[in-house]
């Protein structure tokens, strides 16, 4: 099912926590480990070809900041919070945000915990 950007959601109050795994180095930056394939065969064909079964994604400093932050705890005010404490006070940083939580969405590295609850949910009037 493909989800449309919800447009009466109060984007502050969004509890973002991850929806992949993922190692920490030890430079503290996060690598995300995503697995290629769920298809049996074709994972028989990477084993065959002596190929990784995972897709690797390295994060860059803020990157990984802003991922470990994502605990299902914290609410993107808080995490916006965070961010301008850590790399300063940067324009437009909300609009960012959402752009950058909505593609992380959309490729289900992350999911909502309180997406349906009703302090996210704006008054439609």
């Amino acid at each position: 099912m493909k989800k449309k950007y919800r447009k009466n959601i109060n984007f502050l109050k969004l509890i973002p926590e991850r929806n992949v795994e993922f190692e920490e180095e030890e430079n503290g930056k996060i690598t995300l480990i995503l697995e290629k394939t769920k298809n049996p065969l074709i994972k028989a064909i990477i084993n065959f070809f002596n190929r990784s079964q995972f897709f690797r994604i390295h994060l860059d400093e803020k990157g990984s900041f802003i991922w470990k932050l994502m605990d299902g705890k914290r609410d993107m005010e808080e995490i916006i919070e965070k961010i301008v404490e850590r790399f300063g006070d940067e324009e437009s940083i909300t609009n960012r945000l959402k752009v950058f939580f909505l593609q992380l969405e959309r490729s289900k590295f992350i999911k909502y915990k309180n997406i349906d609850s009703p302090e996210v949910r704006k008054n439609e009037t």
